[in-house]
């Protein structure tokens, strides 16, 4: 358990350290900020949740995961039910 919470640290530190400086991390930023638009307030945990809820219901879309249907009723639960 020791180990696994060290690996998670150093990985979080790397994270952090890099901001951005990675393909993927840059994608993350990128994602961020079209979400956040022209909102400079960090986003607060409930809204990463919905962010990423968005980002789940589009990618399941893209890869076929899902219909257009399911993914306007996703979309649709979510906006009747922000909080979840």
């Amino acid at each position: 358990m020791k180990k696994t919470f060290t690996t998670a640290r150093k990985k979080a530190e790397d994270l952090l350290q890099a901001k951005g400086q990675t393909p993927f991390g840059e994608a993350i930023y990128n994602i961020i900020g079209l979400y956040k638009g022209d909102n400079t307030e960090p986003l607060d945990g409930d809204e990463v949740d919905v962010m990423v809820e968005h980002l789940r219901n589009e990618i399941n879309l893209f890869e076929g995961n899902i219909t257009t249907e399911e993914y306007c009723d996703y979309e649709e639960q979510m906006r009747l039910n922000p909080t979840f």
